[in-house]
């Protein structure tokens, strides 16, 4: 379809879609028209809520090396710019970015502030000094974040784009992600695809994200080339965390 004078197009024809289908498979123009329901202003605030466009964290507390990404200022946007950002076009994010803004979804609307160090402990255990969970704001309402989850348990099924993250026991929501590579020349037919996952989706433990740089080979969405990797780290961290498993998946492929 054509949307502010350009060609928008999914993968595949996929007809009407609810919103939670619209997000299972990933659907370019079914994004692109719920940013329009939007606005631009209100897209570009909660983007900024979420952590993108600016670092982590500032001051004594900044990570060495981290960058702000790119985001750019409402004015400086054009007639396509609210149909792109949300496919991730126009925009440059960190992973430590990514992580932080499904993590703030897995934690029912509340985005955190990074930590690298939980305690620091002497030689006999004692705590000598500790690093408690701060809160940076509330970036959506519990509810909004609880149907968002649920949105992205869609991904990681059967008909979603993820069926190859499944981790066999658990319920897992997430995101893929596949982009064409920048260069000063333009997009060109390299990819960087990704996987973010939060595991057991119905009471979060922790999250894992994957990013493959250029992926070799026939296969390049992050379904297929993402996904298999968080499988295969989630199940390990499960089992060292003595997760419980509640449920049983059937694992099919998908692109």
């Amino acid at each position: 379809m054509i949307m502010a004078g350009r060609i928008l197009k999914d993968h595949e024809a996929y007809g009407l879609l609810p919103l939670r289908e619209v997000v299972a498979k990933s659907s370019n123009i079914g994004m692109a028209k719920l940013a329009a329901l939007l606005g631009e202003e209100k897209l570009y605030a909660y983007a900024r809520l979420f952590g993108f466009g600016d670092r982590a964290q500032k001051g004594e507390g900044a990570l060495p090396g981290e960058t702000a990404g790119l985001l750019h200022p409402l004015k400086k946007w054009n007639k396509v710019s609210m149909t792109r950002v949300p496919m991730g076009y126009e925009v440059a994010v960190t992973n430590l970015q990514m992580v932080m803004a499904y993590a703030a979804v897995a934690n029912g609307g509340k985005r955190m502030e990074p930590r690298l160090i939980k305690a620091v402990v002497d030689r006999e255990n004692r705590m000598v000094m500790q690093f408690l969970p701060k809160v940076v704001c509330q970036v959506v309402r519990p509810e909004v974040a609880r149907q968002v989850m649920e949105a992205l348990r869609g991904v990681v099924s059967d008909e979603g784009t993820a069926a190859e993250a499944q981790v066999p026991g658990f319920e897992v929501a997430g995101k893929t992600g596949t982009a064409k590579k920048y260069t000063p020349e333009g997009y060109v037919k390299k990819y960087r695809s990704s996987f973010i996952g939060v595991l057991p989706a119905e009471n979060p433990e922790f999250l894992v994200s994957i990013l493959v740089d250029d992926p070799k080979g026939k296969k390049y969405y992050g379904g297929q080339v993402a996904g298999p990797a968080f499988r295969e780290i989630a199940t390990h961290v499960a089992e060292q965390l003595n997760l419980n498993r509640t449920t049983v998946v059937a694992r099919k492929e998908t692109r």
